[in-house]
């Protein structure tokens, strides 16, 4: 009689389906049931996007490079000059534009399934109630940094549906095992590459690589750490991330998980 999860249950690492809209490169990284995760990359041209008409709330996180932002909500227009590492909350019917400065990378945390669906169309324009200057509307920077032994981790957004983070991991390191008995969660390898080290069925430990480019996703009871087979960075999005949801197992500063690679 097999007990717990089982090795057919795993989950397998997924590689990104990529679309062009106009001159921006987006990649679907994750789309589970509970969120979306999409890449969107800009490459300095003269040719620069349209407004962009939003279906769904998205946390929208300027990783690289410089932009100008014009969003209309609600008939009202809004401006917002965002850098690097700061995150703007865009509301679903927001239409927004962005104005790039330089080559860009940006990262869209939505907390709905966005399989077969899409999560914004290019319209020319949308109609503005009076002719006001714009209101501005100020980006949010990383609200927790913590370093570990293993690495760093930086909290972009924290809310009631949904998380986003950043993960830089040490190669060589591992972290501790645990789980989760409420939270999804999703990796996408932004850099190097990792070892995702997995307990179960009778205790056994097993272990799933995941390469630059690819993402993973697990869930409630699967118990997991984050090994480095090189030095990386991951961004993660989840559920509702909270501390009394996370079930230690094993510390990592005296554990060490194999890797079958």
């Amino acid at each position: 009689m097999a007990y717990g999860i089982q090795k057919d249950n795993i989950p397998k690492p997924e590689s990104p389906s990529i679309m062009d809209v106009g001159c921006l490169e987006i990649s679907k990284c994750i789309e589970e049931e509970n969120f979306s995760l999409y890449l969107v990359r800009y490459e300095k041209s003269i040719e620069q996007p349209k407004m962009l008409r939003f279906f769904e709330d998205a946390y929208l996180y300027l990783d690289e490079g410089d932009a100008y932002l014009e969003i209309i909500r609600e008939g009202v227009s809004f401006d917002s000059k965002i850098s690097s590492e700061r995150c703007i909350k865009i509301f679903k019917n927001d239409a927004v534009k962005i104005n790039f400065k330089t080559s860009s990378k940006i990262f869209l945390f939505i907390s709905k399934n966005l399989l077969n669906k899409e999560l914004f169309k290019e319209i020319e324009s949308l109609k503005v109630n009076g002719n006001k200057k714009p209101n501005s509307l100020e980006p949010s920077q990383l609200f927790d940094t913590r370093e570990k032994y293993w690495g760093k981790i930086q909290s972009i957004f924290s809310e009631e549906k949904m998380a986003g983070k950043i993960m830089y991991i040490d190669k060589g390191s591992c972290g501790s095992l645990e789980y989760h008995l409420n939270k999804y969660e999703s990796y996408y390898l932004d850099k190097g590459n990792v070892a995702v080290g997995l307990r179960i069925g009778r205790a056994q430990n097993i272990s799933v690589t995941v390469n630059e480019g690819h993402s993973f996703n697990m869930f409630p009871g699967l118990m997991h750490c984050r090994i480095g087979i090189e030095k990386c960075r991951i961004v993660e999005i989840s559920t509702q991330d909270e501390d009394s949801d996370s079930y230690l197992v094993e510390d990592g500063n005296s554990y060490n998980h194999e890797v079958n690679i």
